[in-house]
């Protein structure tokens, strides 16, 4: 089969990142970050994300206002209930299917590799041959 033809498939890394661009197609990594430390941690305090993320507080709030939204949102934020002052994240009902969509990924895991290149004789250059230094 020529390589041209062959259908690829995704490793998990970039199928997740490509999960996050149809959701948005100028999604940034800190909030594809922010939005997988609220899957792991719901309820975390948008100080506790401003920490996790390596940002500024009012950075944080930005990413968590960028990944709230109406309908399509991926967080909610909610006062905390004995604080009314501190804001925790939580996923939204969209966000929960976007979180079980990406488990799905995961659990269907697929090594990041690079593809199989055809073997050239040696001493003959091509495409394929620059491309194998680099692997």
């Amino acid at each position: 089969m020529n390589a041209m033809n062959r259908k690829r498939q995704r490793s998990t890394p970039l199928e997740v990142l490509e999960l996050f661009r149809e959701w948005d197609p100028d999604v940034s990594l800190k909030a594809a970050c922010a939005f997988l430390y609220v899957a792991e941690n719901e309820g975390i305090s948008i100080s506790e994300l401003a920490f996790l993320l390596r940002t500024s507080l009012s950075t944080a709030t930005r990413v968590v206002a960028a990944l709230g939204g109406p309908g399509s949102g991926l967080v909610e934020v909610r006062p905390w209930p004995s604080d009314g002052r501190v804001r925790t994240v939580h996923l939204s009902p969209f966000g929960r299917q976007m979180r079980d969509r990406l488990n799905g990924s995961v659990q269907d895991a697929r090594p990041v590799e690079p593809p199989s290149l055809p073997m050239l004789p040696p001493g003959i250059a091509g495409p394929a041959a620059s491309l194998r230094a680099w692997y």
